[in-house]
């Protein structure tokens, strides 16, 4: 069974932010198209990824669809079994408390390298950023989920941005891996309410402000800050992944 929640392969447009182009690159667009509805739940975990099914969901051939599961391996939101074949990664408190910890830590190593390398060119793009994401409203889970997805790709570009700066592809995939998984458990398991009345584009001005005014101690401390707001919606995962 695939879950009700709907693909964003069938959202029609996502702001200044389109898809990929699904008939010229398919296989691009089909591994988008995966990771995000890995992410999102659309298929749950232990779900088995067929290649024929996949192809009739997505409307494509069968190559592009091996490529994007081969990739979401590598990625680690799809485990692969002999003789059983791939499906959606399993999900664990351990595993939680493990990418959560590796997130927090790239993304400080990062953060911080792109803070003492960072140039002008960097800095005046994250002001361009900051005012794009601005223009996007946030949007809960329980809304819709076109509008909710058009949020999420809003958020995880700024915060992409502000570490881009560190100039290391390593680091930026490693981010990229861990934003993915971690995404994954906020929208299996938490419970958002009290996300509902944060102020994330303020948060997102001082950690910018911080940047612009090259303050290293202001902007780990906004960092730590940014990541200390998020402890009931994590508290609220630990508690579901307990209960599994």
């Amino acid at each position: 069974m695939i879950s009700t929640h709907s693909s964003v392969s069938t959202f029609s447009h996502l702001g200044d932010r389109p898809q990929f182009d699904a008939e010229n690159k398919p296989a691009q667009a089909v591994t988008y198209w995966l990771t995000r509805d890995i992410v999102r739940g659309v298929f749950p975990p232990g779900k088995r990824l067929k290649v024929a099914e996949l192809s009739d969901f997505y409307k494509v051939g069968y190559s592009p669809v091996r490529d994007a599961i081969h990739a979401q391996a590598f990625y680690e939101l799809v485990s692969h079994e002999h003789f059983r074949g791939y499906a959606v990664a399993p999900v664990s408190l351990t595993d939680y408390d493990e990418v959560l910890q590796a997130f927090q830590q790239i993304y400080k190593l990062a953060a911080k390298m792109a803070l003492e390398q960072g140039g002008n060119d960097w800095e005046e793009s994250l002001i361009v950023e900051l005012h794009r994401s601005k223009k996007v409203v946030k949007v809960m889970p329980d809304a819709d989920p076109e509008l909710r997805e058009y949020w999420q790709r809003a958020y995880w570009s700024f915060h992409y941005k502000i570490l881009e700066g560190c100039g290391s592809k390593t680091l930026l995939n490693f981010f990229t891996q861990l934003a993915n998984r971690l995404e994954r458990y906020v929208s299996l398991y938490a419970d958002m309410e009290s996300d509902r009345t944060r102020e994330n584009h303020a948060e997102h001005e001082s950690l910018i402000k911080a940047i612009v005014d090259r303050d290293e101690n202001e902007f780990m401390f906004q960092i730590d800050s940014y990541f200390s707001r998020s402890n009931t919606i994590r508290e609220s995962i630990k508690q579901s992944l307990k209960q599994l």
